[in-house]
């Protein structure tokens, strides 16, 4: 802050046509690994994600993965190739089909399907970008995965809790 100068960054996703960006604080916390005291910074997402960051470096602790997703289909939009996903700390439902819908009674699963057979509703894995034809489920939805309230940290216990939200939202592009 003195400087004015960014000391590091983390990109989270690459192109954000999902809205799922980061809503909550970052949770700045010290832990204590082999006998060494470690800063960390633990940031949640729209998507249900944990991110345990280096407060010094701004390096992911425990390693991530560039995976490949969906592209947009919508025409001259370009999505990104990958999109990072973090080593066992993806909290949230991100993908939904229509074999997969609500269990709670057959009355309930009959009418979750008639709505996504009615609205042609369709789903292609973590971000699947809304198309230009038809509805696109969102999932975890538009809410986020772990929304504006974020994560608690109890350094003595080496917990972090955090609240998680799986509710899909039906999207469509219109022109």
């Amino acid at each position: 802050a003195e400087t004015g100068k960014i000391k590091w960054a983390f990109q989270n996703n690459y192109h954000d046509v999902w809205d799922m960006v980061t809503m909550a604080a970052p949770v700045r916390v010290d832990v204590k690994r082999n006998g060494q005291t470690v800063p960390l910074v633990v940031q949640t997402t729209k998507q249900g994600q944990v991110w345990i960051l280096n407060a010094n470096t701004g390096k992911p602790e425990y390693g991530y993965k560039e995976v490949p997703v969906v592209q947009s289909k919508v025409p001259g939009e370009k999505t990104w190739p990958t999109e990072p996903f973090p080593d066992g700390l993806s909290l949230a439902q991100m993908t939904i089909d229509r074999d997969h819908l609500s269990q709670l009674s057959p009355q309930a699963n009959a009418d979750c399907k008639a709505v996504w057979d009615k609205n042609k509703l369709h789903n292609e894995g973590p971000y699947t970008p809304p198309a230009p034809d038809g509805w696109t489920a969102m999932v975890p939805g538009a809410i986020g995965g772990i929304d504006w309230g974020g994560a608690s940290v109890d350094p003595d216990i080496g917990y972090a809790v955090t609240n998680v939200t799986n509710m899909p939202t039906m999207v469509q592009l219109t022109h």
